[in-house]
């Protein structure tokens, strides 16, 4: 019995150190809100789009950024996709 409350003590103790330094991966970010016309954004940097190269027609797309902040956000929105245009 001591040995487990031992090993869960430990465990506690050294839990935050294996989530350190993970804030700034694009799967740990606010949730995605949706973009409503003349919303303004603080884009810093694009951390990755939806690649619509290959859809035709209205399609969604998912932009995932930094902000001024170093916060990496989620923004969703819909655009033509563009397979099928001409150059």
């Amino acid at each position: 019995m001591k040995l487990i409350a031992a090993t869960l003590a430990t465990l506690t103790a050294i839990a935050p150190l294996a989530f350190a330094g993970t804030a700034e991966k694009p799967t740990d970010h606010h949730p995605a809100i949706t973009y409503e016309y003349g919303q303004p954004l603080d884009v810093k940097k694009v951390l990755s789009i939806t690649d619509t190269s290959q859809a035709v027609g209205i399609v969604p797309v998912t932009l995932v950024y930094e902000d001024s902040q170093g916060t990496v956000r989620e923004v969703q929105f819909v655009q033509y996709g563009s397979a099928g245009r001409e150059g």
